[in-house]
């Protein structure tokens, strides 16, 4: 039965008992309120008589009695009214009043639909039978005029949120292609080949068995194609009657819902197998393949013709811009599944590129050339790093096939650029040439006593200067934080217990060979406890904590902790504690870009303990590689009386020469006068020693060991000084003559510490809203000083509709992050009427 708001018929009732009527006939010959008829009269003061076929005698009797009374009542009946001749009410009807409701006017009406539409209601009562459906009708309609309503039928079914045929597409293939659930519905509720009817109107998918998999099939066939501006072969030629711009501008909005993504990635999967894609695209260039994102496979083999290309020494193939490339390509339906895959590829490119060292007068002069933020040689070992972190995080199923890249990459490091480096690096290292100020064992007295302001002093172990260069770089991008990169060398072995005493105000350093550690003017400062004493010598007001207690502690703790403190040392070990162990070095990179991401987090916590200035440094570097060393890796050293002897330093009093193998004496290194000699290898190889064969080492003279980075940060005073970029729509005309338009938009600066890059969403849309065309991504990151190097390009295609030329329509331009509106530029239309979208509501 029909579920009807029956609060309309109730106060028509009671209209007519107003008038003095004793008794009301309700005759209601379809029995269309059987159900409702409790509901009416519980509303009624009046008694309510039910009436059934044959109970005309009884119920006479009834109202007899009541009309003896006086009392009032409604007669009901859920039949027809019966013939004159057999009416036995037809006396008691003379002088009362009868009462009809047409079920469907009033449910038209409830409906908000027009008159028009009567017919419609009467031919879907079996879909409004239920009040959860009329509701949600009621709910989609919302007051508008609708053309045809049979749209918010297939709308309730699919349970879609609106009514276009966008809406409802979208519901349908939500679920199982072959099975479908909607069409099930549609089918049940007789509204399966209006929908049918609505594709090829929309779509023009004409077909004499309609299929979900064949419709999709043709609109992600002809939007791939259209985005690589070729036109459909002969394979495909069958979807040649398909209204393209309404196909690419739907395809485009489905591909772009972020709680779609995942359902439209399923539905390519199983429309490549079933049109045997590898067939279809199998003569399709590389350079049109790597402008489509339609289907998985796409990136498949961009991503294998990108590694074979580097492979082979093919920094730029086809002319193609790799590093662009794999950008563009993180703005794709399938980013974040290749996301890792294409970042692999791209920080190989810097590797395989290689960088001229220079000719440096000194080791001071060749650390500076390494530490250069924009050119710097440390970028390589960055690339190098990001390149390896970002192939262990691939699926298994990448893994291996990238190893011959990796391979490559590794070879082009290690022989190309980290052995010539480490050579030239220990040719030039005399320590008695570097200045006072770049020296580790004068860092106390350099940065900290000399600072008018109380600081804390951040200690990670083993964070090397291009891991510090990030973290400046991630710092920088805060809105109330600054980072100004330096850099200091470390002493020789460029290990823990001579980097950390170091960094600590004395008089005096010692080596202890029997621990073996580095003294602090005479004692140990191993630990927590003993290097705060060192400190408080130097300063009462120091103290030392360790990082874990830093982001455990609560802050008003910490706040009365630190009260009167002057100096504070935080230690922190992400780097070291895991790279220092054979079993888990494999993930030394990952924990560097922790250890970035952890320090972060230790200094907004110390900021909410009301500390300010802070400097972030290393007791040493190391050096990575991750392949496995083989025997002509390692030196075997001559016999010697060795106190100690690691894989990239060994310890003795016993002079010698040795091909591929330099020393320093520690008399140097600590500015005292000991005798013993730190000898190591030239190159990144390794001493044969216990322990030796690690991919991780350090302890050795390299800059990868030896320069750590000195990182001043401080909160900026007054309001927030960095801006997210800005995107300007470069000239163009605000007359759409095509469906197909080509738009420009400029980012207008560069992005720095200062400017924040962003995510945008741009589409056309009328002026209800509704969007008509394509939705493109900008992504606006470009760094390049150069404007004409930051204009994004995109492509529009505009809907198949029916336009009034009178009429406005919008370019706009959306945040993704905030939904903040930037851009809103009108545009008329004037053009050709080729289609329309007589499925949607007007």
């Amino acid at each position: 039965m029909v579920e009807l708001n029956t609060g309309e018929i109730v106060e028509r009732i009671r209209a007519l008992f107003a008038q003095g009527k004793q008794f009301v006939f309700w005759y209601d010959a379809n029995a269309d309120f059987a159900d409702n008829i409790g509901e009416i009269t519980a509303q009624l003061t009046q008694t309510t008589i039910e009436m059934l076929p044959g109970e005309q005698f009884k119920n006479k009797l009834k109202v007899l009695s009541l009309e003896k009374n006086g009392e009032a009542a409604l007669i009901y009946s859920p039949a027809k009214k019966p013939d004159l001749s057999q009416n036995l009410m037809a006396d008691v009807e003379r002088y009362s009043v009868e009462f009809t409701a047409d079920a469907t006017v009033m449910l038209r009406e409830e409906l908000g639909l027009e008159e028009k539409h009567q017919q419609f209601v009467v031919d879907n009562m079996k879909f409004f039978g239920n009040k959860e459906r009329i509701n949600k009708f009621k709910a989609l309609a919302n007051g508008r005029r609708i053309n045809n309503p049979i749209i918010v039928i297939l709308a309730v079914l699919t349970k879609s949120n609106g009514i276009s045929s966008l809406d409802i597409l979208k519901s349908v293939i939500q679920t199982d292609l072959e099975e479908n659930q909607a069409l099930n519905e549609f089918r049940k509720f007789n509204v399966y080949d209006y929908f049918w009817q609505g594709m090829s109107s929309q779509f023009g998918y004409f077909s004499s068995e309609q299929k979900l998999k064949e419709l999709l099939s043709g609109m992600l066939v002809i939007t791939a194609f259209d985005q690589m501006e070729l036109d459909l072969p002969l394979q495909v030629n069958v979807y040649q009657s398909f209204a393209k711009s309404n196909v690419i501008a739907a395809v485009s909005q489905l591909m772009n819902m972020a709680n779609f993504k995942s359902r439209m990635k399923q539905i390519a999967d199983e429309v490549w197998q079933f049109i045997n894609g590898e067939s279809v695209f199998k003569n399709v260039e590389m350079n049109d393949l790597i402008k489509s994102d339609v289907f998985r496979n796409f990136d498949l083999k961009i991503m294998d013709w990108a590694a074979t290309s580097l492979v082979n020494s093919e920094l730029q193939p086809n002319g193609v811009d790799l590093r662009s490339l794999t950008h563009e390509r993180q703005d794709t339906m399938y980013a974040n599944e290749y996301e890792s895959a294409y970042k692999m590829i791209r920080k190989a490119i810097p590797v395989l590129a290689g960088k001229a060292f220079g000719d440096h007068e000194n080791v001071e002069k060749f650390a500076e050339a390494y530490v250069d933020t924009k050119n710097g040689l440390a970028n390589i070992d960055t690339s190098y790093r990001k390149f390896v972190d970002y192939r262990w995080m691939l699926d298994s199923e990448f893994f291996d096939s990238f190893d011959t890249l990796a391979q490559r990459v590794e070879k082009s490091y290690l022989n190309g650029f980290l052995n010539p480096m480490i050579k030239r690096w220990s040719d030039m290292y005399d320590i008695k040439s570097i200045e006072s100020q770049k020296l580790q064992r004068n860092f106390y007295r350099n940065k900290v006593a000399s600072s008018k302001n109380p600081v804390v002093v951040i200690v990670s172990d083993a964070l090397r200067f291009e891991a510090g260069q990030d973290l400046a770089k991630f710092i920088n991008r805060e809105n109330q934080l600054s980072a100004e990169v330096d850099y200091m060398i470390t002493g020789v072995p460029s290990v823990t217990y001579f980097g950390m005493p170091s960094l600590l105000p004395h008089d005096e350093l010692t080596y202890d060979a029997s621990v073996p550690t580095v003294l602090v003017d005479g004692v140990k400062a191993t630990d927590l406890a003993s290097r705060e004493l060192v400190l408080q010598k130097r300063n009462a007001k120091s103290m030392t904590i360790a990082a874990d207690k830093v982001m455990s502690t609560k802050t008003e703790d910490l706040k009365s902790e630190f009260v009167g403190k002057d100096v504070i040392y935080v230690y922190h070990n992400g780097i070291d504690a895991i790279s220092d162990n054979a079993k888990t070095e494999r993930k030394t990179f990952e924990a560097t870009a922790q250890t970035v991401s952890e320090i972060q987090s230790i200094i907004k916590r110390l900021r909410s303990a009301n500390r300010t200035n802070f400097i972030v440094t290393a007791d040493h570097g190391f050096i990575y590689r991750d392949s496995e060393l083989d025997t002509t890796d390692k030196i075997d050293l001559k016999p010697a009386n060795f106190m100690k002897k690691a894989p990239r330093y060994a310890v003795s009093k016993e002079k010698f020469e040795q091909t591929g193998v330099d020393s320093v004496a520690i008399s140097d290194v600590l500015d005292n006068d000991q005798e013993e000699i730190v000898y190591y290898p030239t190159s990144a190889n390794i001493f044969m020693s216990q322990g030796a064969g690690k991919n991780y080492v350090h302890g050795g003279v390299s800059p990868q060991e030896m320069i750590v980075p000195v990182i001043a940060v401080h909160s900026k005073r007054g309001a927030n000084t960095s801006e997210t970029v800005e995107v300007q729509l470069s000239p163009v005309p605000h007359r759409i003559t095509s469906r197909t338009i080509i738009v420009s938009f400029n980012q207008l600066q560069p992005i720095s510490s200062d400017v924040n890059g962003a995510t945008f969403e741009a589409k056309f849309v009328d002026q209800a809203g509704d969007v008509i065309s394509s939705t493109e991504v900008i992504n606006a990151f470009s760094d390049d000083q150069n404007p004409s190097k930051r204009i994004i390009k995109k492509r529009f295609v505009i809907a198949d509709q029916v336009y009034d030329q009178t009429q406005s329509y919008f370019l706009i331009v959306e945040n993704v992050e905030n939904k903040q509106e930037i851009i809103r530029e009108e545009f008329t239309m004037d053009l050709a009427i080729t289609g329309g979208f007589d499925f949607d509501f007007s």
